[in-house]
């Protein structure tokens, strides 16, 4: 799969280790082909965890997310981290996508493409929304 190539030439290549974890609608064909190619590069995640998820972003230096989830880069926004954004070929109009992906670019959280040579770690300011609007609900509340 290209993903993975694209990941071992431009991190593990430079001495990174790798934590692969699925989300909800990975195929388990996928999940299986992740543990034969990137299996001897760091760890595979093979069931649906959200510790291992939340202790993936803890850990990582980069995180690399697949482009058909909004809501996962959403999520790896609120790490802080510098994420990049594998790009696949998309099975229908991603529209809403690529503006997302515009967005998401212009206000430094992501990179729509995994480079030949990773970057130099960059940083922004975390994005979660969940804290924002807890804040706006007890301003509400308290007048």
């Amino acid at each position: 799969m290209e993903i993975f190539q694209s990941i071992k030439m431009c991190f593990i290549g430079k001495g990174y280790e790798t934590i692969i974890v699925p989300s909800m609608r990975t195929p388990k064909n996928i999940i299986e082909l992740a543990k034969k190619e990137m299996g001897k590069f760091g760890h595979v995640v093979d069931i649906i965890d959200k510790q291992a998820y939340l202790s993936a972003y803890a850990l990582a230096k980069y995180v690399v997310v697949t482009c058909d989830s909004i809501s996962m880069i959403s999520e790896a926004a609120a790490s802080g981290k510098p994420i990049y954004v594998a790009q696949m070929k998309p099975k229908k109009n991603i529209y809403r996508f690529k503006k997302f992906f515009e967005l998401f670019e212009y206000l430094g959280i992501i990179k729509s493409h995994i480079p030949a040579i990773p970057d130099k770690p960059w940083t922004y300011k975390k994005h979660n929304e969940a804290v924002k609007i807890a804040e706006e609900l007890k301003n509400k509340i308290k007048k």
